[in-house]
């Protein structure tokens, strides 16, 4: 898996990554009352298409946004590295 762009806060994490000739985004972001965890893959035309969220990923952690940004953060990375071993089982290589 190749990644791409990444982007990281204590309320928001991202990644763009390469696997197996495809592209995928993994969102992991909270707030007041939420947290989320998607995986998205992109479209043919350049779109986004969401194929799994914090419900469907093993090893996904609640993140609560009345933690500070220090403990959020770990959090918000495990939740992207969680994701990217979805991708991994999900989308194995074809030979």
């Amino acid at each position: 898996m190749k990644k791409l762009v990444s982007n990281e806060s204590g309320s928001y994490c991202s990644e763009t990554v390469e696997h197996n000739g495809r592209k995928f985004k993994v969102v992991s972001r909270s707030g007041n009352a939420y947290s989320h965890l998607e995986v998205y893959v992109y479209t043919v035309d350049g779109g986004l298409a969401l194929i799994a969220n914090e419900y469907d990923i093993p090893g996904y952690k609640y993140v609560d946004y009345v933690l500070s940004e220090m403990l959020r953060l770990p959090l918000h990375k495990g939740n992207v590295k969680a994701a990217e071993d979805y991708i991994s089982r999900a989308f194995p290589k074809v030979s």
